[in-house]
């Protein structure tokens, strides 16, 4: 549960943010919407299908407003699970050393290089679309990736 996500939002005096209740509409007059996640990606989609706000978000983006989503839970439980499933056994501290590694590594590297390309560019968009580099190079890594096989667990002993 992302309850607290939007807290240092709401911290911020310039900024009017407004948490919508179930059965309530999403305000025709914001700038951006942000919809947090759980863990449960598609249960939170049924719910927000079963409010209307499926239909509020898209009238919104026609409007030119802004939609983000924050859904990352489940993508951090997949990729531990896909990896303890490839790593071989005697590889497997080793390739969970590195995963933390870059998960800290790209955790410095880009919003340093979102900033940067900002500040050069003067444009939060072609900074934000810096984004679309590590999207991409993850891609086509994991195109590399072999598919997961289901291996029997070793026998104590």
């Amino acid at each position: 549960a992302n309850f607290d996500d939007l807290d240092p939002l709401q911290a911020e005096a310039h900024l009017d943010v407004s948490m919508v209740k179930p059965g309530e509409a999403i305000p025709g007059d914001a700038a951006l919407v942000i919809i947090p996640g759980s863990k449960s990606t598609r249960g939170d989609l049924a719910f927000l299908r079963a409010q209307g706000w499926d239909i509020d978000l898209a009238a919104h983006q026609r409007r030119g407003g802004m939609i983000l989503g924050i859904f990352v839970g489940p993508l951090q439980s997949a990729s531990r699970s896909h990896l303890a499933r490839i790593a071989p056994p005697h590889l497997q501290t080793q390739m969970f050393g590195l995963f933390a590694f870059s998960g800290k590594a790209t955790a410095f590297a880009g919003p340093l290089l979102v900033g940067w390309v900002t500040a050069v560019t003067d444009s939060q968009r072609w900074g934000m679309s810096t984004i679309l580099v590590f999207l991409v190079i993850g891609f086509l890594l994991m195109l590399t990736i072999p598919a997961s096989e289901t291996r029997e667990p070793e026998a104590a002993g």
